[in-house]
């Protein structure tokens, strides 16, 4: 499953790793402020997966984790 997808109404919705959950609303403001004014197309939703895997990335390394409990 996808850290980002898209629901039925083309809002943004995550699925993160139980270790991130409790920083989520970091990420959906960083998302937020970044795709504001853009419509949801497959480009927007890549690059928006992308800084999300990258966020989660640092997150682990922040924790001392390693990047493979990304995995799911």
């Amino acid at each position: 499953m996808p850290i980002v997808s898209l629901n039925e109404t083309g809002s943004y919705v995550l699925t993160l790793p139980g270790f991130l959950r409790a920083e989520q609303k970091e990420l959906e403001l960083m998302l937020s402020r970044i795709f504001a004014d853009r419509n949801n197309s497959p480009a927007n939703l890549a690059l928006a997966q992308q800084l999300s895997i990258n966020w989660c990335m640092s997150k682990a390394k922040k924790n001392g984790l390693s990047e493979k409990c990304l995995c799911r």
